[in-house]
């Protein structure tokens, strides 16, 4: 015969600790001057192309200046204040 031995737990990995960001980055796709809205502060931002290559951008007040860019598909990490780092994919005309 088998035994089964079941106990509850508390400690876990969840998402309740994560704090909600309200984040938008527009527009998408962008000619060039890619707008960041957030109620929180960016410290970095980082942008890629699609073989990982960091690529050379301009940040300031909020604002990713991307014109010098080729046209294709990017990822665009920010690094906020409070150390959480959001990634979106954004297309260059």
């Amino acid at each position: 015969s088998s035994v089964r031995c079941m106990t509850e737990t508390t400690a876990g990995l969840g998402t309740s600790d994560l704090k909600k960001i309200s984040l938008g980055i527009y527009p998408n796709p962008t000619n060039g001057i890619l707008n960041i809205k957030t109620d929180s502060t960016v410290e970095k931002v980082n942008v890629t192309n699609m073989v990982g290559q960091r690529m050379n951008v301009q940040f300031s007040e909020n604002q990713i200046n991307m014109q010098s860019l080729q046209k294709g598909i990017y990822i665009v990490e920010l690094q906020l204040k409070d150390g959480q780092k959001i990634s979106k994919k954004v297309i260059k005309n």
